[in-house]
C-alpha cells in the first residue's frame, strides 16, 4: 500500500504538470484579424488607405477627375461620406486616432440597381473597443438618434438614424478589433 502511494502521487503531479503544459501551448491568444480580410470578395473596387488626411485633401481640392467621379451613383454618397469623417478626424482626438493607424480600407459594393454601397474597414487602437466606439457613435448621434442592434452571424450589426437630415443613417460593427 505505501508502494502504491508512492507512485500514484508522482504519476498524479507528472500528469497535472503535462495538462497545464498542455493548455498553456495550445491556447494561443487569438490574433488581430487582418482588415483587408474584412472586405468581401464581392466588391467591385477596394482602396487600401495608409493616410486619411492626404485622402481628404485630394478629394477636396481642385481635382477634376474626382469632381467627375462625383457625378457617378455611389460617388456623391462617398463625397459627402469624406466630408463627414474629415470633419470628425479634424474636430474630435478619438477619431483621429482611429483613422491615423494605417492600413484601412474601403470598398465599393453593388447593393441594387443603380445603388453602390461603400464599406470602410479600419484596424482599431489597442486602447478602443466595441464598447468605446459604441459611446463615441452615441455622443455624436445626438440625444434623438435611433440605435439598433441585429445579429448576424455572430456579429452585432449597430445601426444608427440620426435625428436630422444633415447626416445619413448607417451601421456599424467591430470584430476582433476591427471597426466596419
Amino acid at each position: 500500500m505505501q508502494k502504491s502511494k508512492r507512485t500514484i502521487i508522482p504519476l498524479l503531479l507528472i500528469a497535472l504538470i503535462l495538462a497545464v503544459i498542455f493548455y498553456l501551448t495550445l491556447r494561443n491568444p487569438s490574433s488581430p484579424a487582418e482588415p483587408l480580410k474584412a472586405v468581401p470578395l464581392n466588391a467591385l473596387a477596394v482602396i487600401q488607405v495608409n493616410d486619411f488626411n492626404a485622402l481628404f485633401e485630394q478629394t477636396a481640392g481642385n481635382s477634376r477627375l474626382w469632381e467627375a467621379l462625383k457625378e457617378l451613383p455611389g460617388f456623391g454618397k462617398t463625397d459627402r461620406q469624406f466630408r463627414f469623417l474629415d470633419s470628425l478626424y479634424r474636430s474630435v482626438p478619438m477619431v483621429k486616432d482611429i483613422l491615423d493607424r494605417p492600413p484601412s480600407y474601403i470598398s465599393a459594393h453593388l447593393t441594387g440597381k443603380d445603388r453602390i454601397s461603400i464599406l470602410h474597414v479600419i484596424q482599431l487602437p489597442d486602447r478602443y473597443n466595441g464598447k468605446s466606439i459604441g459611446s463615441l457613435v452615441s455622443s455624436l448621434a445626438g440625444t434623438g438618434a435611433r440605435m439598433t442592434d441585429r445579429d448576424y452571424e455572430g456579429i452585432v450589426l449597430h445601426g444608427v438614424e440620426p435625428a436630422g437630415a444633415a447626416v445619413e443613417p448607417f451601421t456599424w460593427a467591430v470584430y476582433r478589433d476591427i471597426l466596419m
